[in-house]
């Protein structure tokens, strides 16, 4: 199936605030992304509503399956994973596709994507979404540069990582596998109580099947941008009449989104700096040092530090 796909997909460094702001650039407003510490239901009491989890683990040949694959869920947005390299940004889409809360909006790209492989089955979805130039650009967009000439690690030598979105779908839990051909449900859950312990549960159970020491996964909650709350909070108290107690909690929401602007300001430089391509520079860079004969003191220099 890969042979139909037109154009790669780079490899993009697993970050939070890379596929925060791919997301933005994608058109999807409403939502970010959070890296999980762990698997303590503490760590989300700050993040809510959380609209889904990815789980980033080591794929294994032969691993069994927890739940039961559905051959298709009414409504719900599956592709299956026919890209090599933008296993985070399908997850991420498979995600943000199946939200449902108003406050979200998912853009034109997207929106359009959905809407024009919806009646399609998994794999052509996958085979669409890998043929789709307007999201691959965005993601090659935060690939990481490579030197050319650079040797890269033959892909049968490499650890095989695999992305899975955990999602709540119309009172039930599902598992997003792209590696899979149609969705995993996990049970349902008591709506008072919300998903995340459900989930959490789940995702313990999966992290137990490892071996002790084993430490590579990861989990990235897509949750809703607080930021945007904030600002329509105070321009709700700005709007009432104005009191003591009211210019107080002005007061501290707007040292709140101050605080969450200057956090996206920090990330922006940071993104900016990891999609810039420094390598020409440093090239020539080394070229200068070396025709000045300055590269062996400088790393001797280095060395005596040691």
């Amino acid at each position: 199936m890969t042979d139909f796909l037109k154009g790669g997909w780079s490899i993009v460094e697993s970050d939070a605030a890379i596929y925060t702001d791919l997301l933005k650039t994608l058109g999807v407003f409403g939502v970010k992304v959070e890296e999980l510490q762990s698997l303590d239901e503490g760590c989300l009491s700050n993040l809510h509503p959380i609209y889904g989890i990815v789980f980033l683990y080591k794929w294994r040949p032969g691993e069994s399956t927890f739940g039961s694959v559905e051959k298709s869920v009414d409504g719900m947005f599956f592709a299956q994973q026919v890209i090599a390299n933008a296993c985070t940004t399908q997850a991420l889409i498979n995600l943000i596709l199946n939200i449902t809360d108003e406050n979200v909006n998912v853009g034109k790209i997207l929106e359009d994507f959905k809407s024009q492989t919806m009646l399609f089955d998994p794999a052509c979805r996958g085979l669409c979404l890998g043929n789709n130039e307007a999201i691959r650009e965005v993601h090659n967009s935060y690939a990481r540069q490579y030197v050319e000439g650079e040797i890269m690690v033959h892909p049968d030598k490499e650890e095989a990582f695999q992305y899975v979105t955990f999602i709540p779908f119309k009172g039930r839990i599902y598992e997003l596998d792209g590696l899979h051909e149609a969705p995993i449900d996990h049970g349902d859950y008591d709506i008072v109580k919300g998903w995340l312990p459900n989930v959490m549960n789940c995702l313990r159970r999966r992290v137990k099947t490892y071996i002790d020491g084993e430490i590579n996964f990861s989990l990235l909650a897509v949750c809703a941008d607080k930021l945007q709350k904030m600002e329509k909070d105070l321009e709700i108290l700005k709007t009432g009449p104005i009191e003591e107690e009211t210019n107080r909690q002005i007061m501290e929401l707007e040292g709140e989104i101050q605080i969450e602007l200057e956090k996206k300001e920090i990330i922006r430089k940071d993104n900016m700096r990891r999609r810039y391509n420094y390598i020409p520079f440093l090239t020539e860079l080394m070229k200068v040092l070396a025709k000045e004969k300055k590269i062996t003191p400088l790393i001797e220099q280095e060395i005596r530090k040691l």
